[in-house]
Order: C-alpha cells, then structure tokens, then sequence
C-alpha cells in the first residue's frame, strides 16, 4: 500500500499517554530476561542457522544454489549474489533478508502483547536502546518510536535509522577502535566511519560476532539485503516500500543495543 500508515499503529498505542516517565518500570527492562530481552533475541536466526539453511537448500535445489542472482534496481543492477559455494555471505545476506518477511508476523506478536501487558509506552522502549548508554541524549529515540507507536511509519524510518548507525559507533568506540577516517578528497580532515566501514572490518565483525554483523549487513547496509541504511541515506527508499514489517525489524535492531556486549560474546 502507498499508505505507509494502514493498519501499523500497534495494539493500544492510542490508549496510551505516551508523556509517562519510565521510571514506574524500569526494572522490566533492566534484566535481559525481561520482555525486551526475549522480543530482541525470539526472531532472529543466527549465523548458523542461515548458513545450515542454505545448505539444506543446496541439497533440495541445487540448481538454484549455483545459479548466480542480480537485483535490478529502476536503471542498473544495484547487487550481484554468486552460487552458495563461491559467496556464502552473499547467500547468507540474501536469506536473511527473506527471514526478516517471513517471521515479522511472530515478531509483530511478540512486541504487541509485551506493550499490552506491561502498558510500555515509548520512552520505555528508548530507556532499554540506551541501556548500556551507547547515546548521550535519547530525544531522537522517543521521536521514532512514537511514531511507530502512531504509525507514522515514514518518520519512524527516517528518524530511527540514523540511530542505528550512531549505536553501531558508539560500540565501536567502546571496542576501542577508531570511529573516524581520512576523507580521501580532503587532506587533513576526518569523517565519521559508516556502517559499511563499520561490518566489513573484520576485526570489528570478529568482536561483534557473526550473528549481530549479520543481522546489520541484511537489514541496513548491503544491497544483497534490505539496504534500508542506504537507500534511507541516499533518497531512494519509496513510500510504497514502507511497511510495519520492515519498521518492526528497525526497532528490534535498536532494542539489540540493551543488550549487545551479552549477544556478542555468547555468539563468539
């Protein structure tokens, strides 16, 4: 639907004062075995997972597994996928943007009896991103996931995925690795690392873990995936391509920074 909004508000958004402190409640979000806890890690598939899926696809069609895949995009080819022998990321990338469709159903579930249940508000969800203090305000926070809430899924989109990406940083600089580069057309000035200089590091994807570098590269910064980061950034995400699957994948992604450093080191 060119609607970005139809049927995206969640389950008892409008009953709620979405001004209330989330002190009342803090306590549910503290531990990672609360329900934000369980609605970040529930859907996502691992590394493994995706990698034993293609395998098992390999065996059952091996045809489609050797055949090379190219995305086309308005006037050229925006990826190019090779067979799962040669480019397994690749493959991996690709699937685990087919996973994000496929299970934002269960996923749409989990977080709309979690609000309903324990009467979270937005700030709730903003005060679990920041948990471990990766954002030095969340105003930026509050403003995205109110829009979810009101299903202003285009605000929601252009206001949380840039958060996304300062996360990542942020993590960066807590890994102790540089989060800015020499910019190439202007000598002596640095830039700010994006999330592609960010996933495609190894050493910051080996520190990360496979699981959450994954997850990053098919839904915001590989045009074998979603791209969202990407086609965000450059003007080329349509409003006919915002929907509250993709929106719900975006939140799940900011709710991993509650968490992060314990995903990580268990996926390591």
């Amino acid at each position: 639907s060119s609607d970005a909004s139809t049927n995206s508000r969640m389950p008892g958004a409008s009953r709620r004062d979405t001004t209330s402190s989330p002190k009342r409640s803090e306590a549910s979000f503290k531990s990672p075995a609360s329900g934000y806890g369980c609605a970040t890690l529930s859907t996502r598939p691992s590394r493994k997972e995706i990698d034993e899926q293609l395998k098992k696809m390999a065996e059952e069609a091996p045809l489609a597994s050797i055949v090379g895949q190219s995305t086309l995009a308005e006037d050229h080819v925006s990826a190019v996928i090779g067979s799962t022998g040669d480019d397994l990321l690749g493959r991996a990338i690709s699937q685990a943007a087919q996973n994000f469709s496929f299970s934002s159903v269960w996923l749409r579930q989990s977080l709309s009896k979690a609000i309903e249940r324990h009467d979270w508000v937005p700030e709730h969800f903003a005060a679990w991103t920041n948990r471990l203090e990766l954002f030095d305000e969340t105003t930026c926070l509050v403003h995205g996931f109110s829009a979810w809430y009101e299903g202003d899924l285009v605000k929601a989109i252009h206001v949380l995925v840039p958060q996304v990406e300062l996360g990542l940083r942020r993590i960066v600089e807590r890994l102790g690795k540089a989060i800015t580069k020499g910019d190439p057309m202007r000598p002596g000035v640095s830039v700010a690392i994006g999330m592609g200089d960010i996933l495609y590091n190894p050493g910051i994807a080996e520190l990360l873990g496979p699981d959450l570098t994954l997850h990053f590269l098919a839904l915001c910064a590989d045009s074998r995936g979603v791209n969202l980061r990407n086609r965000v950034a450059h003007g080329l995400l349509k409003s006919d391509e915002i929907n509250i699957g993709i929106t719900l994948w975006l939140i799940q992604s900011l709710l991993t920074f509650g968490i992060w450093d314990q995903i990580a080191a268990k996926r390591r």
